[in-house]
């Protein structure tokens, strides 16, 4: 998020100057966002953003230089509810997916047919290297400890016992500091600006059922959870916190 951010008020307010910093390298395919669902729907956008969602979309597709993207569709289970068809039908093409559940359990579907899947890693760092092709500054191997109008900025160095110390500290003033660091992004504004989140707990490491998948598998939602193909098997998207 804070590259994509990155990388629109560069296009948006490229008068200013703005700075990403990263602890480690460039965003990438490690850590969690590795597994994380990278899933565009239509479904459940809010009444009147039905243009932002679009727009969404727009980027997903051309937007970000290099970022690959499938079209996939996605399939929600039902129980009851207009327009929808049976769930053997929806997935007559995808025996695999049609294995993984009992139809009489959830017997209708609806099908989102534009539905896409990306590479959440793979759009961070096309987006950071985007940015900084418009001009972004870039800082790497370093801190950030938000505050009030400031940023403290810890550049960090290996020693050679390999431990990661801190070498050299700067105090810099901001207009506007944004915050995406993950797990440790609501701790770093509880303590350092005195701001209270609840999204601590939205997130979570995702489980993966190593079930075979093809191309034709779509994306599956039912009771909340989803079920992305991924990588010849099937992550675990709990519903958001």
């Amino acid at each position: 998020m804070g590259a994509a951010c990155a990388l629109y008020l560069r296009q948006l307010a490229p008068h200013l100057s703005l700075l990403l910093v990263e602890e480690g390298g460039l965003p990438n395919e490690e850590g969690a966002t590795i597994l994380a669902p990278g899933v565009w729907t239509a479904f459940d956008v809010p009444r009147g953003q039905e243009a932002a969602a679009e727009w969404t979309r727009e980027q997903l597709l051309s937007g970000i230089e290099k970022l690959e993207v499938e079209s996939r569709p996605l399939v929600e289970l039902l129980r009851d509810g207009a327009d929808t068809v049976p769930t053997t039908e929806a997935l007559a093409h995808a025996p695999e997916a049609l294995a993984l559940l009992d139809p009489q359990v959830y017997p209708l579907a609806r099908v989102d047919a534009r539905a896409l899947t990306y590479r959440p890693g793979q759009l961070a760092l096309q987006a950071a290297q985007q940015a900084i092709r418009l001009g972004a500054n870039l800082l790497l191997n370093t801190r950030a400890e938000p505050g009030v109008g400031q940023v403290k900025l810890h550049r960090l160095t290996v020693t050679n016992t390999h431990q990661i110390v801190v070498h050299e500290t700067r105090q810099v003033r901001a207009r506007a500091v944004v915050v995406a660091a993950g797990a440790a992004g609501p701790v770093l504004l509880e303590h350092g600006v005195g701001l209270h989140t609840r999204h601590g707990r939205a997130y979570v490491q995702y489980p993966r059922l190593n079930l075979p998948t093809s191309a034709q598998t779509p994306v599956l939602r039912a009771g909340g959870l989803t079920l992305r193909p991924q990588n010849d098997g099937l992550t675990l998207i709990p519903p958001i916190h």
